[in-house]
C-alpha cells in the first residue's frame, strides 16, 4: 500500500523495493535519480508507513474501546458493544411497555428488566460509540 502510493506519485511501473533506510531494488525503467531525490522518496516512504501505522494504531484503539463498552442503569452494568445492539433491538421492539424480559448483565448475571430500561441503556450505549467514533474520525482527520 505504502509502495503503491509512491508508484503512483513518481510513475514508476514496477520493481521499487525498500527496506529500513534504503532503496534495495529500483525499476530497470526509470533512470535513477540523485542522493537528495532518493533522501527525498525515503522520508516520504517513512512518513507514509508512520501514517499508515498510526491509523492501524487508532483503528486497533477504536475496536477495542467499542468491544468494552458498558453502560449502568440502576447498580446493574449491561454491555453495549455494536455486536449487542440487535439483540436491543429486537428484544425492546418486541416488548409492551409493561413487559420485563430477563437480560444477561457484564458479569454473567441474570436480571429482569423492563423496556424503558432496555431503550435508555441502548440510547447510552449509542452515544457512547457515536463519542467513539468522532475520536476516530477527529484521529485520521489529524493524520
Amino acid at each position: 500500500m505504502i509502495l503503491n502510493a509512491l508508484i503512483e506519485k513518481y510513475g514508476f511501473k514496477e520493481g521499487l523495493d525498500i527496506s529500513g533506510d534504503k532503496i534495495t531494488k529500483w525499476p530497470y525503467d526509470v533512470a535513477k535519480p540523485t542522493k537528495a531525490k532518493l533522501k527525498t522518496i525515503l522520508d516520504e516512504y517513512k512518513l507514509i508507513e508512520a501514517k499508515e501505522n498510526t491509523r492501524k494504531a487508532a483503528k486497533d484503539i477504536r475496536n477495542e474501546a467499542l468491544q468494552n463498552l458498558t453502560v449502568e442503569l440502576n447498580g446493574n452494568v449491561f454491555q453495549t458493544r455494536p455486536s449487542d445492539e440487535v439483540n436491543f433491538r429486537l428484544c425492546f421492539e418486541s416488548m409492551s411497555d409493561t413487559d420485563v424480559e430477563e437480560w444477561i448483565l457484564d458479569d454473567n448475571a441474570v436480571k429482569s428488566v423492563n423496556k424503558a430500561d432496555l431503550i435508555a441503556v441502548y440510547s447510552q450505549g449509542l452515544a457512547q460509540s457515536k463519542v467513539i467514533y468522532q475520536t476516530y474520525k477527529d484521529a485520521l482527520k489529524a493524520l
